[in-house]
């Protein structure tokens, strides 16, 4: 059984090697069908997607003896382009030492890569070394796989140095100044993302709120944000 309760995602649950497609229900409805399962000592799963951010997943599962459960779990995200560059970001937070970890992440892009570059808050020593990078004009492909060695603080302990962001920063060649249009299932977008144009003189006014409700921590920060980019 295996039940969810959200649209905006596609999830697939296997069980010893046999794939069950989630029903999308309401989410009592599938919080009571998950609960009654459960009760039944049956494997049973139940995914949770937040409308407002629907990168962040809750995931519930009972799993029965003997059995191996994979939760596959996928999404569309726009990805946006901020300051020339097109971003994404991967928290990678376990906690814990993980026996079997690994991102894949394939980049395909027409009109070819113009920049690159991959990296991570927590990559250091070993860590940096279990990044793995391929990348033809059209096309880049990157692979971390850290092995529990890798993982580790020190030899003996099981703390994991896997704590921040993994981010991924490309930009594609932009040849035509009238942009690109795509078509797709007769519907067209056009990126038009003009180069080389003279930025706008501005002029940037800050209204700091330094009432008691901003008090402490939260006033220190504005003004250290405010001196940062004056």
């Amino acid at each position: 059984m295996y039940t969810i309760s959200e649209e905006n995602v596609g999830k697939i649950l296997t069980i010893d090697g046999v794939k069950y497609p989630g029903d999308v229900k309401e989410k009592e409805a599938a919080q009571q069908q998950y609960k009654a399962a459960v009760a039944r000592g049956q494997t049973a799963g139940l995914v949770k997607a937040s409308r407002r951010k629907i990168e962040k997943f809750k995931i519930s599962v009972n799993v029965a003896p003997a059995q191996k459960v994979t939760f596959e779990v996928t999404y569309e995200e726009l990805l946006k382009r901020k300051l020339g560059k097109y971003e994404m970001i991967l928290r990678v937070r376990p906690m814990q030492l993980v026996s079997h970890f690994q991102i894949d992440a394939h980049i395909f892009e027409p009109k070819g890569i113009a920049f690159l570059n991959v990296h991570g808050n927590f990559l250091a020593n070993d860590l940096e070394q279990a990044v793995v990078k391929n990348r033809t004009v059209t096309k880049a492909h990157f692979s971390f796989k850290p092995t529990l060695e890798q993982q580790q603080k020190c030899p003996d302990c099981s703390e994991t140095l896997m704590g921040g962001d993994f981010i991924i920063q490309y930009e594609v060649n932009r040849d035509l100044p009238s942009g690109e249009v795509q078509i797709v299932s007769g519907y067209f977008v056009h990126h038009f993302a003009p180069a080389n144009l003279t930025r706008a003189p501005k002029n940037v006014i800050f209204v700091i709120d330094h009432s008691f409700s901003m008090r402490g921590l939260k006033f220190r920060q504005v003004m250290q944000f405010a001196q940062s980019i004056s």
